[in-house]
């Protein structure tokens, strides 16, 4: 059954690598003597990569079957251990920036902008270091 295994398993590989070639140069594969088409060529590849697969899945041992479930679940259970200790951060970032919120209301950097004597409607208006300095502060981003 391993013997069958790794051939069926190599029948798929070849057969993915087949597709490819015939995506670029159809002409290579040939049948009754007549070069198909691409979309034929993807076609009989896919059908063989996909006949083959099964047929691999099907010649696994139950030993083997119970080794690839193992590491698909540890697999799973690792992947969702990562994804809980980036949430936890972000839920601490999430709080802090709710009660920053609450003491301070946002200002709107439009307002700060016409404040501070900006023209937003003309983008290549100079602006000084001063007018940059008042609508930082006005934000709040200034010390």
């Amino acid at each position: 059954m391993q013997f069958l295994n790794i051939l069926f398993s190599l029948i798929t590989f070849i057969a993915v690598l087949a597709f490819f070639v015939g995506l670029i140069k159809p002409s290579v594969f040939k049948i009754k003597g007549k070069p198909l088409n691409r979309k034929t060529a993807a076609l009989y590849t896919w059908g063989i990569a996909f006949v083959a697969s099964l047929l691999t899945s099907m010649t696994m041992s139950d030993q083997q079957k119970a080794e690839e479930k193992a590491r698909q679940v540890q697999y799973v259970a690792n992947k969702n251990a990562e994804e809980q200790v980036e949430k936890v951060p972000q839920v601490v970032k999430s709080e802090e920036s709710e009660s920053f919120q609450s003491e301070e209301p946002k200002r709107d950097p439009i307002s700060c902008m016409r404040s501070a004597g900006i023209n937003q409607n003309s983008p290549n208006d100079t602006v000084s270091v001063e007018q940059l300095a008042q609508v930082d502060k006005c934000l709040g981003l200034g010390n």
